[in-house]
């Protein structure tokens, strides 16, 4: 399999999701919750790579996991996407 989520095919990045969302559980099962946060920030990596650009523009207003406030995109470049959260500056 290919290191980089850019260089992987949708179908191997969507094994890898699978693989990782398998993982996760386990590490959930066995309790080790030390290793629980970098799996989970692995899963939204990849999960990020099956999102269409083109559905991301700039001007656009999302959710995110996680937090409460929509989030205001000010530029986007490939499958990420910079801006701030509402009522933030930063």
């Amino acid at each position: 399999m290919k290191e980089f989520y850019g260089q992987m095919e949708r179908h191997e990045i969507q094994q890898e999701v699978d693989r990782l969302q398998r993982e996760l559980q386990l590490k959930k099962d066995q309790g080790m919750f030390s290793e629980i946060a970098i799996l989970e920030q692995k899963l939204n990596l990849a999960k990020s790579y099956l999102i269409d650009p083109g559905t991301v523009k700039a001007g656009s207003i999302v959710s995110v996991k996680g937090y409460d406030e929509p989030f205001h995109i000010s530029y986007t470049k490939g499958v990420f996407a910079w801006g701030n959260f509402e009522g933030e500056t930063e």
